[in-house]
Parts: structure tokens; sequence; C-alpha cells
């Protein structure tokens, strides 16, 4: 597996040696103790480079690539996207080839759909990705959806994943779980635009029945709970498994984007970033809302956890090990 140290990967490592699988992780550092397995061979390196990547395949079975750069700011952040998305998707389709596996599972994402409406997309849609990060991903996507195996069965299997929730979890959801633990959390607009989103034990089980499954190869799926969510929802959910009250107030749309503006304006004159942009409040306040109905029919998926019971796990692990 690549991306075996990341915010999804320790739990799908363990997913798979439960299941009795032999695991191999390609980390680009050393996980600290106990995060991984102590049966999993772990292999340092980078996922762009042909030779390491290789090696860690030999007489492997199946790859669940999960290694990626997440979304960043500015040129350095595009760069890293060719690099890592999609080099590293070729990289490591290239490997699998040459060593003969079976099945390469690559960890998507939904924003390779671009702008959501009103209506959840599902896989027929075509996908529109309107960011950098979105369009390596499609990229990449296409790169293993091309590639055939040595009987020349497709090889590879494409998860659009949903946002993954956990207690590795970093962006967005983290900072809005850090801000209502702390009680400094001000909404902005009503809370309406719709969500879906994946508890990280559930996004694991989704990726072994992708590696396992023969009739996954050549498929791609929306991965997420089932459920649809106004942003509110995961609002009051967060905020149940903190045991904190539902904030009071929240600031309407259009004031708070023109104050995000406004404050970006005065302070780039400064050569400072703004706290919060015009950007922010958008992607705060889209919808980011996929069906995931295909997955369960072809593959019998079933998320096991509720949206509370998952914040509810994630605040209990977070805080056993004060993360907070």
């Amino acid at each position: 597996m690549t991306g075996a140290g990341g915010a999804v990967g320790p739990t799908v490592v363990r997913a798979c040696a439960a299941a009795g699988w032999q695991v191999r992780a390609l980390v680009r550092r050393m996980p600290e103790p106990g995060l991984l397995p102590a049966v999993t061979d772990v292999r340092l390196g980078d996922v762009c480079e042909a030779g390491t990547v290789e090696a860690c395949m030999e007489r492997c079975t199946a790859v669940i690539h999960a290694a990626g750069q997440v979304p960043v700011d500015g040129a350095e952040g595009e760069e890293r996207y060719r690099r890592v998305n999609v080099a590293g998707m070729e990289t490591v389709t290239e490997a699998a080839r040459t060593c003969r596996v079976d099945r390469v599972v690559f960890f998507s994402s939904i924003s390779v759909y671009g702008a959501i409406d009103d209506e959840p997309v599902t896989e027929e849609n075509t996908p529109q990705p309107e960011s950098p990060y979105g369009q390596s991903k499609l990229e990449a996507e296409n790169i293993v959806l091309g590639a055939r195996t040595s009987d020349g069965d497709p090889l590879g299997v494409v998860l659009r994943m949903a946002s993954i929730y956990g207690p590795r979890m970093k962006g967005n959801y983290r900072r809005l779980l850090n801000s209502l633990q702390r009680g400094r959390f001000l909404g902005v607009g009503k809370g309406t635009n719709w969500r879906t989103l994946v508890f990280h034990r559930d996004a694991a089980r989704a990726a072994l029945l992708a590696a396992e499954r023969e009739e996954a190869a050549g498929q791609v799926y929306n991965v997420s709970d089932g459920q649809l969510y106004r942003l509110s929802d995961i609002i009051i959910a967060m905020c149940t498994a903190l045991g904190r009250n539902r904030p009071r107030f929240t600031v309407p749309l259009w004031p708070a984007r023109l104050l995000a503006g406004a404050a970006e304006q005065s302070l780039g004159y400064f050569g400072k970033r703004s706290p919060v942009r015009v950007a922010d409040i958008d992607k705060y306040t889209e919808n980011q809302a996929v069906l995931a109905t295909k997955i369960g029919e072809d593959l019998g998926f079933r998320a096991q956890y509720s949206l509370r019971d998952g914040w509810a796990s994630i605040v209990e692990e977070m805080r056993a090990t004060q993360a907070f």
C-alpha cells in the first residue's frame, strides 16, 4: 500500500491485515510505534521513485494507492499535484504491470466532478474539475483505468471518496471540529448546503472490497456512507460528540463575503494574508454531494458507521490521545 502513513492509510493497513492479507507499506517517513500492525512490511521511499516502487510490488497481488498531494495553495501546489498525483500514478501503474500485479485500487476524490449543484452526482456524471487538484486526480484516474494486466484485463479500480473523516484527518473538518471544541466557531450562511462523508473505517472496507472482488476491475465507484447531510447536520453531530451546545449565531452569507473580500484587499497591501478569504467562505457553503449506490449494488458495500457514531468515536479517540 502507498500512503500507509497518511490520514486513512493506517486504517486501511489494519483492515487488510485483519482480513488475512500480508501487507507491505510504502511510507515517506517511518511511522510512530504502534501506528501500523507489527506484521507490516514497512518500506521507506517516494511514490515517484520507479525503482523503489517496483521493489515494493514484488510478489504482490494487489496495490492500494492512497498516496497523494492534498490541496495546497499557489503555483507550488500545482507543481506538486503534477509530480505526486499524476507522475506518481504513472510510476505505480507501470510498476504494477512490470510486477504482474492483478489489481490497483486508486483513492481518488469527488473533487473530480467540479461544482455540484443541488442534485447529488453519480458516476454517470461527466467529471469537470475546477481546481488543479481535481484535474490531477482525474488525470490519475485515466492513467490507471487505461492500464491492463498481463492477461489483458482491466488493472485499476477508482474509488472517488467523499470527505473521509477520522482521528487523523486534516483540513477543513479538523479545523471545524477544533473551533467547536474551543467555542470559537462562527458559522456563515444557513448551513443548508449538501455534503457527503465516509468514516475512515468504512473507507478502508470499501478499499478492501475493491481489491478482492473480481467484478470491481475497471470500475469507478463513489464512496460515502450512503447518506446526504446538510452542513448543519454535521455540525450538530460534532457538537453532540463534543458534549457542547449547537452554536446559536451565524453570519449571513453576503455580508461575510463582503467583509472577507475587504480584509483580503486591505491586508494584501501589506503583503499579509487574511485569516478568512472569500474562497474559504465559498468552500464552506458549497455543495459536495454524491450518490454512492453503485458500490453497494456491485460489491455489497454498506457503511457500518452513522454520522453521530463516527464523530463520537473520533472525539473519544482524540481525547484519549490528547489530540485536542
